[in-house]
């Protein structure tokens, strides 16, 4: 089995401020992770949206804003993210490093204008509980991570 990512934004904007970390290089071969919390503008208000996905083999974990995850723990500065998400019963924890990037270009109200920084050196450590029990606990490296 492959495991990638593929993203499409139908924007003419990134949001104004966001993590976006993916990896796929755990020990455990058959996992993929990857995680995108936005400040999101909607109408008149504004708020934070989240997509996680974590794949475990054959099992897919998911902890979105749309299923009613919620984010516990939210400390992320320039250099880390530590995040904790729960859904129901599970609770997510997410550590990231992140490494020297290279800078990309990126959209601001339709035009290319804005410098960020995406690293594809970073490390990302999980662990995935359910009712205190551990799931899944792994670290991949050589993981994208952008935090703007």
């Amino acid at each position: 089995m492959v495991l990638g990512y593929i993203e499409k934004d139908w924007g003419i904007s990134f949001p104004k401020s966001y993590i976006w970390c993916q990896g796929n290089t755990f020990r455990n071969s058959s996992s993929s992770f990857m995680l995108s919390i936005a400040n999101i503008p909607f109408k008149f208000l504004n708020f934070r949206g989240m997509i996680c996905d974590l794949i475990v083999g054959n099992k897919e974990y998911k902890f979105t804003t749309y299923n009613n995850a919620k984010i516990l723990q939210y400390n992320v500065n320039r250099e880390n993210i530590n995040i904790t998400l729960k859904k129901g019963k599970y609770i997510l924890n997410i550590k990231s490093n992140n490494n020297t990037g290279n800078k990309l270009i990126a959209p601001v109200k339709g035009n290319m204008n804005k410098n960020i920084l995406e690293s594809i050196t970073s490390n990302v450590y999980i662990s995935l509980t359910k009712d205190g029990n551990i799931i899944f606990s792994d670290m991949s490296s050589n993981c994208g991570l952008e935090i703007v």
